[in-house]
Formats: C-alpha cells, sequence, structure tokens
C-alpha cells in the first residue's frame, strides 16, 4: 500500500499525517483446524499481539490477514481487543457481528484471504491483547481450516501459507 494510496482510505484518513510510535505483529506459520457446530467460533492459536500504548489518547492501528478454508464453504473473522470485538459490523437482531468475511471457495486445494484493517481508539495505557476469531456461520457443522487448504495433500499443488496481525499505535 502506498502512501498515497492510504491517504485515499477512509480508515487511514488522518494517520499518514500522525507519527507511528511503536509496531508489533505476530505471525502464524504452522495449521489449525478446528470442528465447529453452527454458529461456533474459535481463537486462531499464535495468531496475537499485543502493544501497551504511550498515552490513552492514541490509538492503534490494526491490519490482519488470515488465510482460511472451509472446505467449499465460508467463514468469517472477528477481531478482538481483550475479548471485546472491533471494527465489525453494526447490530441487527441475532446476526453475527464481525469484522471481515467471504463466500466459500469453489476448491478445496486453495485458501482464501481474510483481510481488514481497523482504527481502534482503546482510551487505554495498559497492555492490550489483540486476538483473532474464526466463526462458522452456517446451519451446519463444519470444520475450519488455518493456514492449510482442507485436502492437504503432499504434491506440488498442496498450499501452505502463514496469517499475520499488526498493530501501530499512531499519536493521537
Amino acid at each position: 500500500m502506498t502512501v498515497a494510496s492510504m491517504k485515499q482510505s477512509s480508515v487511514l484518513q488522518g494517520v499518514a499525517k500522525k507519527v507511528i510510535l511503536q509496531v508489533v505483529s505476530g505471525t502464524k506459520t504452522d495449521t489449525q483446524s478446528q470442528s465447529l457446530a453452527a454458529g461456533a467460533s474459535f481463537v486462531v492459536t499464535d495468531l496475537t499481539a499485543s502493544i501497551t500504548p504511550q498515552s490513552s489518547s492514541n490509538k492503534v492501528l490494526v491490519t490482519f490477514d488470515v488465510s482460511a478454508n472451509a472446505a467449499n464453504q465460508g467463514c468469517v473473522v472477528t477481531i478482538k481487543r481483550d475479548g471485546t470485538a472491533i471494527g465489525v459490523g453494526a447490530a441487527a437482531g441475532s446476526r453475527s457481528r464481525v469484522t471481515a468475511g467471504g463466500a466459500g471457495l469453489t476448491n478445496d486445494r486453495t485458501l482464501a484471504s481474510f483481510s481488514a484493517t481497523v482504527l481502534d481508539s482503546p482510551a487505554s495505557t495498559s497492555t492490550l491483547v489483540y486476538t483473532v476469531e474464526l466463526l462458522n456461520p452456517d446451519d451446519v457443522t463444519k470444520t475450519i481450516f488455518v493456514n492449510r487448504s482442507p485436502v492437504d495433500a503432499d504434491i506440488v499443488h498442496g498450499v501452505r501459507s502463514a496469517s499475520r496481525v499488526i498493530l501501530m499505535e499512531v499519536a493521537g
């Protein structure tokens, strides 16, 4: 992403003019799979990052990219700060409020990339822990795979990936 394109993004407006005080990241390179009942979710193991803001007026720019597949079905992602969902859609009935999501893939040998950027205003100087949670939005039990395809064959077109979360403290 270039500075010019950052200035055009509504999430990032004003960030390019401010000072980035610290950058923290977390990367998950191993795989994980979890069988989930309809509407259930799980925290992606080892895909966390912690940051301690220098001032309660500072913001935290959260960027994440998660590689996942749910055997030709969709899954959705929620970013949480100390267990509280951030950057989610508006409440509407019993609908799940999530940060990002997508349609299912039509190939069980590939991965989808779920990503988003959230400008968080935690109003805190305590250590904050950001986690990534995947949710099964369907009406049936299914298995969600992280950093690997459902068909994890040891062949040239078998794929593995990495997922990451980046935190940047932005001066308030």
